[in-house]
């Protein structure tokens, strides 16, 4: 009989944590919002929006943020970064690590491409593009450095959060630390700029950047 009228003296004690804590979570609740995905080159409002477990309960029907829908977004922010810098794209125009040629339209001029097994292409060039080639390069430093002494500008793309895409897939860079990779190379930096990213509600996750960059050591 002790024992029950202590179990009873103890229930208010219970049914108020467990209102609090009721309470705690669904403020938790409200206040959470869904990740954003989006592209910076442009001035288009954030295009997907992921439904969570938080956003569900309270009738969120974005759509969902996948792998898919990542790379679409990508694949855009990267032409999107082409066309707005294609000024740079302009008389001879090397296309290194060109693959299918998927941007062989925003050159205006003579258009070489190369591929991992070509001879490299004689003579100098007035700006040298790359796309998403930077992280399968096994000696960054050198590659860019024998780049720019070939070529007047680089334009290049770069991922910096993804998933490992093939066994020579060798790299993931920070800005600074591609910055000071293309400083040492010999290249003068003049516009670095994430494309696009995934926007939580206290940070961002950026999946790739857009670089133009000047050589300090073509002749």
């Amino acid at each position: 009989m002790k024992k029950l009228k202590n179990k009873l003296k103890e229930l208010p004690l219970f049914f108020s944590l467990t209102q609090k804590s009721r309470n705690l979570v669904f403020n938790l609740l409200k206040t959470a919002k869904a990740p954003t995905l989006s592209i910076f080159e442009t001035s288009l409002p954030p295009i997907f929006r992921q439904p969570t477990f938080f956003s569900f309960l309270f009738g969120n029907s974005g759509r969902m943020i996948t792998k898919k829908t990542i790379r679409i977004v990508e694949k855009k922010s990267i032409r999107e970064f082409l066309e707005k810098n294609k000024n740079y794209l302009r008389g001879r125009v090397l296309d290194f690590g060109a693959g299918q040629q998927p941007y062989k339209d925003l050159v205006e001029g003579e258009y070489v491409s190369f591929e991992k097994g070509d001879l490299f292409p004689e003579g100098s060039f007035d700006a040298v593009l790359i796309t998403q080639v930077a992280q399968y390069l096994p000696d960054p430093i050198e590659t860019f450095g024998s780049l720019a002494k070939k070529a007047d500008h680089l334009i290049m793309t770069y991922p910096t959060n993804w998933e490992e895409v093939e066994g020579d897939d060798l790299h993931r860079f920070t800005k600074v630390g591609m910055e000071r990779i293309l400083e040492e190379a010999g290249f003068e930096i003049m516009k670095h700029t994430p494309r696009c990213a995934i926007n939580f509600d206290d940070f961002q996750l950026t999946i790739g950047y857009g670089v133009i960059a000047k050589s300090r050591v073509h002749s």
